[in-house]
C-alpha cells in the first residue's frame, strides 16, 4: 500500500478541506461501498484501505486538526516552488509561471467548482510574485483560451486549460501537491521530460 503520508487525505476523498463531517462520512460511504472486496468491476482492496484510513483521520476533530495543520505546513513548503530558481526572472521565468497559474487555477477550481475564479491579487499572494511580472502570462493564457476572465475581473481555468495541464503537466513535486496524486514525472506528451519549454513557449 502506497504511504498514506504522500497522498492528500481530501483529494483522495475528492472533497473540499472545508467540508462538513456529515460530507465526509457520506463520501467515505459511497467510496468504501465502490472498491468493497466482493463488488463487482470496481473492487480495489487497496484503495478500499486508503479511504476507510483517510475516513477515519478527517472524521476525528483532534486527528483532522492535526492532519489540517500538518498539510497546511506541507502546502506552504511546496508554494517555496514559485519562488526559487525559475519562477523569477527571464524568458524560462515566463513559461514556469504559466505553468504555475494553470497548476493553481486547476486546484483552486476543483476544490470551489461553484466559485472557480480568483483575483490578480491573489495569485500575487500565492505564487509571491509582483502582478506586475504576472501580467504577460496572464495575456498569453487569456489569448489562447486556457484561462477566461469571469465576475469581477477574477480569473478562472477553462476546459481547454485543464486538458492542456493534464496532458503536459512536468513531474516537478511541488507542484503536484496543488493538483492530484499522479505518479512521479509521468505525463501523455510523449516523454518523461521534465522541462516546459516546448509546452509553454510557443
Amino acid at each position: 500500500m502506497p504511504d498514506t503520508k504522500e497522498i492528500d487525505l481530501y483529494d483522495l476523498l475528492d472533497i473540499s478541506s472545508a467540508a462538513e463531517p456529515e460530507t465526509i462520512r457520506r463520501v467515505v460511504s459511497l467510496l468504501e461501498g465502490r472498491y468493497a472486496p466482493g463488488t463487482p468491476i470496481t473492487e480495489d482492496a487497496e484503495k478500499f484501505q486508503m479511504v476507510k484510513s483517510a475516513g477515519e483521520v478527517l472524521t476525528d476533530p483532534k486527528r483532522r486538526a492535526e492532519y489540517d495543520a500538518a498539510r497546511t505546513k506541507r502546502h506552504a513548503e511546496a508554494m517555496e516552488a514559485f519562488w526559487r530558481r525559475r519562477y523569477a526572472t527571464g524568458l524560462e521565468g515566463e513559461r514556469e509561471r504559466r505553468l504555475g497559474i494553470l497548476t493553481l487555477l486547476y486546484s483552486h477550481r476543483r476544490l470551489n467548482p461553484e466559485r472557480p475564479a480568483v483575483s490578480l491579487l491573489q495569485l500575487e499572494t500565492w505564487m509571491t510574485i509582483p502582478r506586475e511580472h504576472l501580467m504577460f502570462a496572464v495575456w498569453y493564457l487569456r489569448s489562447r483560451g486556457l484561462m477566461a476572465e469571469m465576475e469581477s475581473n477574477n480569473l478562472a481555468i477553462t476546459s481547454e486549460g485543464v486538458d492542456h495541464l493534464e496532458a503536459c503537466l512536468p513531474g516537478e513535486r511541488a507542484l503536484y501537491e496543488f493538483v492530484w496524486p499522479l505518479e512521479e514525472g509521468r505525463n501523455n506528451c510523449g516523454s518523461e521530460s521534465t522541462s516546459t519549454e516546448t509546452t509553454f513557449g510557443t
